[in-house]
């Protein structure tokens, strides 16, 4: 095999190592969204039933976010009970503030314990779901990265090569 082809099989292998990562990140999407679907069908009479018992409403909901098949960030948010201002005659979103995450991605449970105990317990069974999801997608990025740098490598020394006017200037 030349060196020619050894390049251009080398970017097509990494490409396709960086393709079969971003279906491992579907896949993972898929998983969390079905979680948190899960979540909130489970969340929702809780805090109609709160509401109506005149107590404390659960504020805390994962956010799931996924870009361009590169980016996957499941994170806790708060509901802050107030709202951004409004158009004419449209309601105002809700304002939601980030909860800052723990080490090893996960959340500290500590950082939910001024809620109630019905939603302090929900979110501990949805993060102790989320948790591992997390593990799974940095271990993914960090492969990423790798593969990322090689097929960076790969690119440059195949347009090298082609500059050098290939097979005729290799000694």
């Amino acid at each position: 095999m030349d060196r020619k082809t050894t390049q251009v099989t080398d970017v097509e292998c990494y490409a396709e190592v960086d393709e079969l990562l971003a279906e491992q990140l579907d896949a993972i999407y898929a998983e969390a969204d079905l979680f948190i679907d899960e979540y909130y069908r489970r969340w929702g009479p809780l805090v109609e039933d709160a509401k109506a018992n005149k107590t404390k409403p659960g504020m805390y909901v994962p956010k799931l976010s996924y870009r361009d098949r590169r980016r996957l960030t499941l994170e806790w948010w708060r509901y802050t009970g107030r709202r951004a201002p409004a158009r004419k005659g449209q309601v105002g979103k809700a304002i939601r503030e980030y909860i800052r995450k723990g080490r090893r991605h996960r959340y500290d449970i500590r950082r939910f314990a001024q809620e109630p105990v019905w939603q302090l317990e929900l979110v501990k069974e949805f993060e102790d779901r989320f948790h591992p999801l997390r593990k799974r997608v940095a271990a993914i990025n960090e492969v990423r990265a790798v593969v990322a740098r090689q097929l960076t490598l790969a690119r440059r020394e195949a347009a090298q090569f082609d500059e050098e006017g290939g097979l005729d200037n290799d000694s």
